[in-house]
């Protein structure tokens, strides 16, 4: 069973349509800027165009971001557990060693975003886009994606033990070392992406789907001889 994200690239099975619906941004926002440059626990921001802001290493537990466009903005190293995103677009931001552990999104889209060793363990994302992100080192363990797509990624040695993949697609990104222990990978998309040296065991790629040149990487994987004699 193949899936169909009408909205992020080309169709694939019509018999198994999944669209990833886009962020619902609005026309105009609120404003710009957050009082005091301080993200603030159990805060609600919504509607605001945020723009070269800097909240690297700062703390706050179950804020909520909807309806938001933020671009080139720093939260490297800022510890954003529980957090709640809905409806919106980071663009261009800096997330590496970010923690959103326990908290998730849906209707959310990282495009050209820096995520080295982002971390999002046991938390959910539904209608996810992650576009040509640097991603290596991130870490998703034990979270459930419904509805992802993950395009042009460096995912190098990402950690997505435990996590429930099904229907994720991973397209042109590269997966060196990535690890898939105990993950659900049912109809997951691996199509185009580099798999070498994956850390996965033969249960986790059932129902996988690869293309021709993937199903002799993972021949090498599993240690598999394939001869003709």
């Amino acid at each position: 069973m193949l899936l169909n994200y009408t909205e992020v690239t080309s169709s694939l099975n019509p018999m198994t349509q999944q669209t990833i619906k886009k962020p619902k941004l609005p026309q105009n926002y609120a404003g710009g800027d957050l009082p005091g440059g301080v993200l603030e626990s159990e805060r609600v921001y919504e509607s605001l165009h945020l723009t070269d802001g800097d909240f690297s290493e700062q703390e706050a537990d179950n804020l909520e971001i909807s309806r938001c466009l933020i671009q080139r903005v720093n939260f490297s190293g800022a510890s954003l557990r529980k957090i709640q995103v809905s409806d919106a677009r980071f663009q261009e931001c800096d997330l590496s060693g970010a923690d959103w552990s326990d908290g998730g999104g849906q209707r959310l889209e990282m495009a050209g975003c820096r995520t080295i060793g982002f971390c999002a363990n046991e938390a959910y994302f539904r209608d996810l886009r992650w576009n040509d992100c640097s991603a290596s080192f991130s870490v998703f363990q034990q979270t459930r994606f419904k509805g992802a797509h993950f395009e042009g990624c460096n995912l190098r040695e990402a950690d997505f033990y435990g996590a429930d993949l099904t229907g994720v697609v991973f397209h042109n990104c590269d997966l060196t070392k990535a690890r898939f222990t105990e993950a659900v990978c049912v109809n997951t998309d691996f199509r185009g992406s580099t798999i070498e040296e994956l850390v996965i065991g033969v249960r986790e790629w059932r129902g996988a789907i690869l293309d021709p040149f993937q199903t002799i990487v993972l021949a090498g994987l599993l240690e598999i001889q394939v001869r003709m004699d």
